[in-house]
C-alpha cells in the first residue's frame, strides 16, 4: 500500500444492499470479515460490534478507519460517515485513527481488470432521473473519473457495461449490461496492483459525483402596508 494504513484497521462498506465490515491485521492472513443483507441503519453497528468482539478489542483500539465513500446507497454511505465521525469525536485523545476512503466503482473496475477483463468497458450504477454514475476503463487500462452520464449518452458508448450486484436501481438498465460481483474483501489484495484505490480522508463524508445545484426562488410581492391577514 502506498498510503500508510496503521493496523488494526476497521473497514466499513455499506454502499450496496449488503453491509460489509472487516478488520485488517498487520498479517493479511488474519483479516476477518462480516457480511450481511441488513438495513444499514443497524447493520453497520452490528457488524462493527461483531468484528471487534471476534478480535477481542474495542473501537478505541482501532488505528485506522477505511470506508467506502460511494457512489451507492445514500443511506449506507451516510450512516458509515456519521458513525466514523462520532467515533473520532468521542476518542478524546491525540492519537486519533487515520481515515482512508475508496470508491465503489473504482473497486469493481480494478477487480474486473484483475480477473482479465480488457477495456474499453464501463462500471455503472443508477443515479436516478435517467442518468447513471459511470466510470470508464480504456483499452490502455487508464481509468476515467466517475461522472454522471445521461442514459441516452451512455448507450452510445462502446464496450461492455458492468453493474455491481446489490446496488440500488430505480430504472431499467441500459442495453449491454452485465452483473459484476461487489467484493470489498478484495480491496487489500487489489491495492498491491492499484494503490491509488485508497485515498486519505481528512473527514469521513459521502462522495459526490456532482455538486448539488440550488435554484433561487422567485421574489414575491410584499403585501401593501395597509393590508393585514386575519386568521379565519
Amino acid at each position: 500500500m502506498s498510503v500508510q494504513v496503521q493496523f488494526p484497521a476497521l473497514v466499513i462498506d455499506a454502499a450496496s444492499s449488503e453491509v460489509v465490515v472487516g478488520l485488517w491485521d498487520d498479517d493479511p492472513t488474519r483479516d476477518t470479515w462480516w457480511r450481511r443483507t441488513v438495513d444499514a441503519g443497524t447493520g453497520v453497528f452490528e457488524g462493527v460490534e461483531e468484528i471487534l468482539r471476534r478480535a477481542g478489542t474495542e473501537i478505541e483500539g482501532i488505528a485506522s478507519f477505511v470506508f467506502c465513500a460511494g457512489p451507492g446507497s445514500l443511506l449506507g454511505v451516510r450512516v458509515t460517515a456519521m458513525a466514523l465521525r462520532t467515533w473520532l469525536a468521542v476518542r478524546g485523545d491525540r492519537r486519533l485513527p487515520s481515515c482512508f476512503e475508496y470508491r465503489s466503482l473504482e473497486l469493481v473496475a480494478a477487480d474486473l481488470r484483475g480477473s482479465g477483463e480488457k477495456g474499453p468497458f464501463s462500471v455503472v450504477t443508477d443515479a436516478r432521473r435517467q442518468a447513471w454514475n459511470v466510470l470508464t476503463v480504456a483499452a490502455s487500462g487508464s481509468r476515467s473519473d466517475i461522472a454522471r452520464v445521461a442514459t441516452d449518452a451512455l448507450v452510445q458508448r462502446t464496450g461492455a457495461r458492468w453493474v455491481p450486484r446489490g446496488f440500488p436501481c430505480w430504472q431499467s438498465r441500459p442495453s449491454g449490461c452485465f452483473d459484476a460481483d461487489y467484493q470489498p474483501e478484495r480491496l487489500r489484495t487489489l491495492l498491491a496492483c492499484e494503490p491509488a484505490l485508497l485515498r486519505p480522508a481528512s473527514e469521513p463524508e459521502a462522495f459526490a459525483v456532482a455538486l448539488p445545484e440550488y435554484v433561487k426562488a422567485p421574489a414575491t410581492e410584499p403585501l401593501p402596508a395597509d393590508r393585514t391577514i386575519s386568521a379565519p
